[in-house]
């Protein structure tokens, strides 16, 4: 027996995943949600840390009219499962984290320093930022725990993808000879 498995270290590398994702590895999905709308936060404390107005949202809306369909057109490429895309995925997670975590320190920098509008704008993003952490766990939660997300894992490793396991909502069974 382990040899067998000694055997499969060296035979197996990282590759494509069947295609599908697993149930445990689409909470990892809501990075979208939380780069939009934590990029949109930042670019309005930037907009009002620059204009010193409030007259703002004018500027953020165009990035999720942008940004949205592209993280969504990266979320269809990762149901097929290509090593390539889910890299990508990875990366664009971690670049989730510290869009977010910059995001929370600009707020707080910004509700103490100002005591106009701006402490207002910077306390509603602060609000958002709370409203989106249970994601930001979720998101995160998925990444540690899926092995199918994981560029490094080996084939042995990996969940069932969601279409070929029978116990899930999403499995389609093969076809019959006809």
């Amino acid at each position: 027996m382990k040899a067998h498995k000694k055997a499969l270290q060296y035979l197996e590398r990282p590759g494509n995943r069947p295609g599908g994702i697993p149930e445990n590895a689409r909470y990892a999905s809501a990075a979208v949600g939380v780069f939009a709308l934590s990029t949109e936060g930042l670019l309005v404390n930037y907009l009002v840390y620059i204009n010193k107005s409030n007259q703002l949202f004018v500027y953020g809306e165009p990035f999720i009219f942008i940004a949205v369909p592209v993280m969504m057109a990266v979320l269809y490429s990762l149901r097929s499962g290509r090593l390539f895309f889910i890299k990508l995925f990875v990366s664009f997670c971690q670049l989730t984290y510290i869009v977010y975590g910059l995001n929370w320190i600009i707020s707080i920098f910004q509700t103490f320093y100002y005591n106009d509008i701006r402490n207002g704008l910077a306390v509603s993003n602060i609000l958002l930022l709370v409203l989106i952490s249970p994601f930001v766990y979720l998101m995160h939660r998925a990444l540690k725990r899926s092995r199918w997300l994981d560029p490094k894992s080996l084939p042995h490793e990996w969940e069932i993808p969601a279409i070929n396991d029978p116990t899930s909502i999403s499995y389609r069974p093969p076809k019959k000879p006809r």
